[in-house]
């Protein structure tokens, strides 16, 4: 990994926000690491900030890094292990939006039986099962 590349994706690890200028600076850092060649090493970084983060506090942002890690072709092995870490808003979706495109799986692994593990292990908070239920009545 560059230096540069290494240091933005240590602003990424360490975003917390407190104010709309932190969201907009966190646009300014993910297209810096799109500038490094090297996107694929803050995919970590970026699916926590989905994980932590919900529509009301980030916006266009959020839907920013969906857009962006979703243009990685190595993108689903991170959603895969990202889900099963923390489910959330975001990162449901991206299943969602996987199923649209007529694809079953993720990273080989069927979608459905992603969601049945995460219901059966009550991972699902009870806003997410309400918020996904488009999602969870495809299983």
């Amino acid at each position: 990994m560059k230096a540069e590349t290494a240091v933005i994706v240590q602003r990424l690890r360490k975003f917390a926000p407190t104010g709309e200028d932190d969201w907009n600076q966190l646009e300014e850092t993910i297209e810096q690491l799109w500038q490094t060649g090297e996107p694929e090493k803050g995919m970590v970084a970026m699916f926590r900030i989905l994980e932590d983060y919900t529509d009301e506090e980030g916006g266009t942002t959020l839907w920013s890094i969906l857009h962006s890690l979703e243009s990685l072709p190595v993108y689903e092995k991170y959603l895969l292990d990202s889900v099963n870490r923390k489910p959330s808003d975001f990162n449901l979706r991206m299943l969602n939006r996987i199923l649209n495109a007529n694809q079953t799986t993720v990273y080989d692994q069927p979608i459905r039986s992603v969601i049945k593990g995460l219901l059966s292990d009550k991972k699902l908070t009870e806003r997410l099962i309400a918020d996904n239920q488009k999602l969870i009545s495809r299983i």
